[in-house]
């Protein structure tokens, strides 16, 4: 088949291998996050793992193509490929819960080596290995290979579509990493047999080059190869900084992980395939009017647009709207800059470590610079001088009246600025949304665009943070603030858009819980009419927070916290910041770990656990199914209760609880705030479950005023396992 013209064989391959390492990248972060909590970030270092794993894969295939014939590479990529099956199927191995307290990132990153590293450094030098080797099969479109690229992001799009919509509702994780493995040998064989087709290789067929750089069409310069890794590393970047936002706000679950980097390979796909979504300049004017109300949400947080009515998921909406047209225009112009097929390989080896560049800074660099989450904002300064960076000289801001109008515009609105900051007379938020407009509007040149918008972003850094924040810390889970707030009545903890605890610094009421804890709260009523019942009891938390619920304790009461962020610990335990432990359970125990791995780990029993530990609106999942309740039951006493707070903007988990008691043999009860708040309280729903109805009468006793109903199941739902769980069906959407 000396002039093959068939590229069916080499389609498929490509394809196959993209889509069994977007389908295990999901699928083994979810094996992943027991151990972790449920954290976001897991997420995170998982998109840098893969980056790292994809240049190692690249760096590979570069090595291999050097070895003359492509019969005799396939053979040795067959034979590293045999290595593989011992990692088949993939599975994770046991968690350290000392190693996840003191270096969660790595002891991620060893799991993810440990476990998988070599199946996806296999499958990730398939694109540039095939690739080289369909530039010597003779078909008439082998002088320019790059298309077959979008056979892969199409491989890649079809898993991560196909991983919440097919994959997880139907299949367990087990059953899923068995298939996995089947189709895993299968593309081994196709990819043996691509190098098969071309058995008497040939020179790369010559003639293609980069449009605007004829003339130098055998070279790959290091300034080439810069801006490759620059192009790369903006919209990778990109990506962890949009799956952050969205996953620390709403659940750290595969369906929502995976929508970012569809969008990220979406834009790959129509890159690399040639699709002109947009001309040039309507790219550019539609990157320009997004990046506006973008800019508003990113500096002044969702509640600048809810107030005005705009929900959650058209926040969301607008965030993937900008990470699609930044990330469409940055591949474009990788696209555009793509060499000589002779450098196939070592243009791959560059976008790779751009991307591995791009996860970096957001899974190690940023939280180790920052304390709160700045790498979202300079991903969009970046990203808008790379995906806008033209050739031709821009003579029309040279002009000076132009010149002028600029300076004259941020004259004005550093002086708006300066008077805010000193004193108060103008707001902060009519400074900066001057200045955001005035980024947009008043130059349409990208790189003084971008100079604005960093501007915008650092003046906002300082303007809106002028109040009385004591503490900003950003840990593996996330970043936690403490702010005082009520013209310095009060203070809470923050982590992400949730308070995690609220404390009155009115001396008479200093150690009255409040925020979701107040007097108003179905927390609040379990205490008082259980009461008599937990005398002398032990009672196990897991999740501290400001450790609000501490001041619920009575003196001859034993309490365990479990709290898997040790950040949290120091700011709860430190009276510079919180009472409430101080104050009302100085002897509590506090344990640093997953509070579900700690408790099967201790051979404490207790009469009462309560689950509080979600991380902003974010889901622990694995803290939620029945194999966990199980395991809460066997530390649960005789007669004892478990209380789940449960409130959140997104998911109505009461579906969930009513599935858990029907499975397990319990009964539930589901209680809302009562309607009258003191100031600092906010409304909540927990959810109560004991092994006896009677055990749960005195809650539904005639003349309360406190409302609960009993949690029946819902026909069709079903409840969650460590094996499986499907976040669509408690979606409020």
């Amino acid at each position: 088949m000396k002039n093959l013209q068939v590229i069916g064989p080499y389609v498929v391959t490509i394809f196959l291998s993209a889509l069994l390492v977007f389908w295990l990248e999901p699928l083994y972060s979810k094996m992943l996050l027991p151990a972790f909590g449920g954290a976001p970030t897991v997420w995170i270092a998982a998109l840098m793992f893969f980056q790292a794993v994809l240049l190692v894969g690249y760096v590979y295939s570069h090595i291999i193509i050097k070895i003359k014939g492509s019969l005799r590479q396939g053979f040795i990529h067959l034979a590293f490929a045999a290595s593989a099956f011992y990692f088949l199927p993939p599975a994770v191995t046991d968690a350290n819960i000392a190693a996840i307290a003191e270096a969660p990132l790595w002891t991620v990153l060893e799991m993810l080596v440990v476990g998988i590293a070599v199946p996806i450094i296999v499958l990730s030098a398939t694109a540039p290995l095939v690739q080289h080797w369909f530039s010597l099969s003779g078909h008439k479109n082998a002088h320019d290979p790059y298309f077959l690229y979008a056979a892969s992001n199409a491989g890649s799009l079809g898993a991560l579509l196909a991983f919440p919509l097919l994959f997880e509702p139907v299949m367990t994780i087990s059953q899923q990493s068995d298939i996995w493995s089947v189709i895993f040998i299968a593309a081994i064989l196709l990819l043996f047999l691509c190098s098969f087709l071309v058995r008497k290789g040939k020179s790369p067929a010559a003639g293609f080059a980069r449009g605007r750089d004829a003339d130098k069409a055998g070279t790959f310069e290091s300034r080439d190869k810069a801006w490759v890794i620059m192009l790369a590393a903006v919209p990778a970047s990109l990506l962890s900084g949009v799956s952050l936002a969205i996953t620390t706000d709403i659940a750290a679950v595969p369906l929502l992980w995976v929508v970012p980097l569809m969008v990220y390979l979406g834009t790959f796909i129509l890159a690399f395939a040639g699709i002109k979504v947009l001309p040039g300049n309507s790219l550019r004017t539609s990157i320009g009017i997004i990046m506006i109300p973008a800019s508003f949400l990113i500096l002044f947080g969702p509640g600048f647009f809810t107030s005005s009515g705009l929900n959650t998921y058209a926040m969301i909406g607008l965030l993937l709207l900008v990470q699609f047209t930044l990330s469409l225009a940055c591949h474009q112009e990788l696209y555009r800059r793509r060499p000589y097929i002779g450098h196939l390989t070592k243009y791959y080896v560059a976008i790779a470590i751009g991307g591995l560049a791009g996860g970096f800074f957001n899974a190690v660099v940023a939280p180790q610079v920052f304390s709160g989450v700045a790498e979202l904002p300079i991903a969009l300064v970046l990203a808008l001088i790379l995906s806008q960076q033209s050739d031709e000289i821009i003579t029309l801001a040279k002009k000076p009246i132009v010149k002028t109008g600029l300076v004259t515009a941020l004259v004005f609105m550093l002086t708006l600025g300066v008077i805010d900051y000193f004193s108060g007379d103008i707001g902060a938020a009519n400074v900066l949304a001057a200045l955001c407009i005035a980024a947009f509007i008043v130059t349409p040149y990208p790189k003084v665009q971008a100079a604005l918008l960093g501007l915008v972003f650092f003046a906002g850094n300082i303007l809106l943070n002028n109040e009385d924040r004591l503490l900003q810390k950003r840990s593996f889970f996330g970043v936690i603030e403490v702010v005082d707030f009520e013209e310095g009545q009060l203070r809470r903890m923050k982590h992400g858009t949730t308070n995690h605890g609220v404390q009155s610094l009115v001396e008479e009421n200093v150690l009255a819980p409040l925020a979701y804890y107040g007097s108003a709260s179905p927390a609040a009523d379990i205490f008082r009419t259980f009461e008599k019942e937990l005398l002398g009891k032990t009672i196990g938390v897991i999740g501290l927070g400001a450790g609000s619920l501490a001041c619920y304790r009575t003196p001859t009461q034993r309490w365990v916290f479990y709290e898997i962020d040790p950040a949290v610990v120091r700011i709860a335990t430190d009276p510079n910041y919180f009472t409430f432990l101080s104050g009302c359970a100085p002897d509590a125990d506090i344990l640093v770990g997953d509070g579900r791995l700690n408790i099967i780990s201790g051979d404490e029993r207790f009469d009462l656990i309560i689950l509080d530990a979600f991380t902003s609106d974010s889901i622990p999942v694995h803290l939620l199914t029945i194999e966990a309740f199980r395991d809460y039951l066997l530390h649960l006493k005789e007669g004892g209760l478990i209380l789940v707070h449960i409130t959140n903007r997104h998911l109505d988990l009461s579906l969930l609880f009513g599935a858990i008691a029907r499975d397990l043999g319990l009964f539930a009860a589901f209680g809302e705030s009562a309607y009258k708040r003191t100031v600092g309280e906010e409304p909540s729903n927990w959810v109560v479950m004991a092994r006896g109805e009677d055990q749960l009468a005195p809650l539904f006793e005639p003349d309360r005023d406190f409302p609960w109903r009993r949690l029946g199941a819902r026909d069709g739902v079903k409840s969650w396992t460590d094996d499986f769980s499907n976040i669509l069906t408690f979606i409020r959407w």
